[in-house]
This record gives structure tokens, sequence and C-alpha cells, in this order.
């Protein structure tokens, strides 16, 4: 498939990044005009099945930017703006000092979704990953206080014990590894 995508964009491929990620794989690349850019394929896994739309509506504003995109049944190629892998935010960082960087970025990355997007709401991915919580957790056991893991898993009651009616959209990578899993 690298070939393939190689041969489709023009692109003399690199070695991947190390280390390398559970559900894509991830190089530099240089294009016919001998520009840095970066090759992800990926597995179109559930969580990262609209990461080209996303990067589309940011438009490179607190992301790299969207160059080209395919998806070949359950995989998806994107040719992606030059983006080195550098240190770790949590090993750049103290924790407090963590939280206002990522604080900016989400500032930068909120916003009005476009006409007749397709990004799935924010409340549906939190269902789901409390439905995928308390299906490991009833399968596994977990090391977490009981009463700590429930609150951290439930819904966020709006008026009249509902959720909250405004929709937001989510968009991200595939974790490395997820709380409690």
């Amino acid at each position: 498939m690298v070939a393939d995508l190689a041969r489709r964009w023009s692109l003399e491929v690199g070695r991947p990044f190390q280390p390398g990620d559970v559900a894509s794989w991830v190089a530099p690349a240089r294009n016919r005009a001998d520009e840095l850019v970066v090759l992800k394929v990926a597995w179109l896994h559930d969580e990262a099945r609209h990461e080209a739309d996303g990067l589309r509506a940011w438009h490179g504003q607190g992301s790299v930017r969207l160059l080209h995109a395919v998806v070949f049944d359950d995989t998806a190629a994107l040719l992606l703006e030059a983006c080195q892998p550098g240190t770790s935010l949590s090993r750049a960082l103290p924790p407090l000092d963590q939280d206002e960087v990522v604080a900016g970025l989400l500032r930068r990355l909120w916003i009005q979704p476009p006409p007749r997007h397709r990004f799935r709401p924010l409340q549906d991915m939190c269902d789901w990953w409390v439905d995928e919580y308390d299906e490991k957790a009833a399968a596994q056991g977990t090391r977490l206080d009981p009463g700590l893991a429930r609150a951290g898993v439930e819904p966020v009651p709006g008026p009249a014990g509902h959720r909250r009616q405004r929709r937001v959209a989510l968009h991200r990578p595939a974790p490395r590894q997820r709380p409690g899993g």
C-alpha cells in the first residue's frame, strides 16, 4: 500500500517514525518539489473515522495541514504537512504548564464545524468510552477505587437530570492506552 501511495502522490518515503503507533504507520517523505511531508497510513477505526475531515476543517490552525487523503476499505491514508515528532509534552513541562499548553491549543481548535459536516458529537464518543470502560471493568476488573471510577464515567446531567443539549464534535487520534484499559 505504501508503494502505491508513493506513486500516487509522487513521494520518496523514508523510514517510519519510531516508536510506532498501534493504529497507524507514519513516515517522513519528500514530494515531487522536494518538500518534506508526512505519510500516515492508518486503520480506519471508529475514533479516527473523520480525521481527514477534522484536519480539513482546521486548515492547519492548531493542527498540521492535510494535503491529500484517500480511504481504501478499512484503511485511511493521509498526506500531511511535515511535523517531526519531538519531546512529549509530559516530558517537557510540569503538569500545570502542560494544562496551559493544551488549553491554548483547544482554544485554537474550537471552531464552528462546516455545514453538512460528518463529525460525531462529543457526547456520543463519551457514551462509547463509558460503555467500553464498563465492559472492560466487568470482564477484567479494575484497580481503581469503584466510587472514583464510577464518578469518572458518569454522564454530566443537565436540566431536569437530562444530559446537556449542546453538541460538540470531537476528533482525536487513537490513544496508546485508555484509562482503565
